[in-house]
């Protein structure tokens, strides 16, 4: 009988507990994306600088996605690509063509802003700088 009843304590602490955790979960993840993008944001712009060349971060809204590329014939060599997780979706960014690029100096060909909302529908700013490229995110 005693083991009966723990057993109905731990179960009814998991039910209640289990809404709160996805939340700490998404959250969790939606950070990592975040702090992923700003470090290849700053990748692109080092890649720029340490090979002489435009690198540049194309965005993708409809497909959820971003990749890291440089001009090359036939076709843009990507040398990375990632997805957004199912935690952070991106609504959109005003950069040209939604391409964020970086010249041989590493400066930014123009500053910008991506837009993203989280699971509980809060906005998130991702603003990279003119001249110097420095990222913020904004909450």
């Amino acid at each position: 009988m005693e083991v009966l009843l723990v057993l109905l304590i731990i179960s009814i602490a998991c039910a209640v507990a289990a809404p709160g955790i996805d939340a700490v979960l998404a959250k969790a993840e939606a950070d990592a994306a975040l702090r992923e993008l700003v470090t290849d944001i700053r990748y692109a712009q080092q890649l720029s600088i340490a090979r002489g060349r435009v690198y540049r971060i194309n965005f993708n809204v409809n497909l959820q996605l971003y990749w890291i590329s440089y001009a090359r014939h036939p076709a843009p060599a990507i040398v990375k690509q990632v997805y957004f997780p199912e935690a952070l979706t991106l609504i959109g960014t005003n950069f040209d063509h939604h391409t964020l690029g970086f010249n041989a100096m590493g400066a930014p060909l123009a500053a910008g802003t991506l837009e993203f909302k989280d699971k509980k529908g809060r906005t998130i700013r991702v603003t990279v700088l003119p001249a110097t490229g420095r990222v913020r995110v904004y909450r």
